[in-house]
């Protein structure tokens, strides 16, 4: 999705462009949207020369946190490496937010902090941090974590190449939450709030630049798209059926399972 982002084309165009280019119609992309097959390394390599700066979404580690199959904390511990200087989150330069220009320094297991970010990086070291705390059988910090990590998608899902597979995400994320029985117990997700959040222009996720309520002099805090299970039982106990499986996903994005 990010490569047909970035040509300007739409997908049919792209296809004729990108991936027949020139050769006979095979439904190559057809399957690469619906799932049924996805693209490896070298299709991206190969996209990656007609459309420079289209790889590094194919290699992201995120794709790897998302899978919802077992992980070893020494494997989320290899990932978090690669993206920290000790106790610290070191992210790629340039990766702050622009309101502000802030870039919160974040402790490596400060989930808050990264949900202050308001970006795509806030929700990747969430994420793996959850993953972490799931891997290592710690359920307090992993339910804190993980709630933490869909409070951080809507800054995610204000990344243009991520924004048209925010259904897909947050359904993978549920899927991810469902690893765990109890969770449909511990909390739901309102997804109206997520989307509506990523849609804001205006939505502040750091709470000190929230707004005063000249009426009150109160501050006016964003809605939390965490709520009570019995409060909205239906939201997060389970992914949505209408929507397609993880290969999916990564075949949107470009990346093999």
């Amino acid at each position: 999705m990010n490569a047909v982002i970035s040509s300007g084309l739409d997908i049919p165009e792209f296809t004729k462009a990108y991936v027949d280019r020139g050769r006979s119609v095979n439904g190559l992309m057809r399957k690469w949207m619906s799932g049924d097959t996805h693209p490896v390394r070298h299709t991206a390599v190969q996209v990656q020369r007609l459309l420079p700066d289209t790889l590094w979404v194919f290699d992201l580690d995120v794709w790897d946190l998302l899978k919802n199959v077992p992980i070893r904390p020494s494997a989320v511990e290899r990932i978090i490496s690669r993206h920290s200087d000790s106790n610290y989150w070191s992210f790629p330069p340039g990766a702050s937010p622009p309101p502000r220009g802030r870039e919160p320094l974040a402790e490596v297991m400060d989930t808050q902090r990264l949900v202050y970010r308001g970006d795509y990086w806030g929700f990747f070291g969430a994420l793996a941090i959850a993953r972490l705390h799931e891997s290592s059988g710690d359920d307090t910090k992993y339910i804190y974590a993980l709630k933490n990590t869909f409070r951080a998608l809507p800054g995610a899902l204000k990344e243009p190449w991520l924004r048209p597979l925010g259904e897909d995400l947050l359904d993978q994320l549920l899927r991810l939450k469902a690893r765990r029985i109890y969770m449909s117990l511990m909390f739901g997700v309102d997804e109206r709030v997520i989307f509506s959040q990523a849609d804001d222009a205006t939505y502040e996720p750091h709470r000190d630049w929230w707004p005063i309520d000249p009426s009150t002099g109160k501050v006016v805090e964003p809605r939390d798209p965490i709520v009570l299970s019995d409060i909205v039982p239906s939201l997060g106990v389970q992914a949505r059926t209408r929507t397609p499986p993880f290969a999916a996903l990564m075949s949107q994005v470009g990346r093999e399972k």
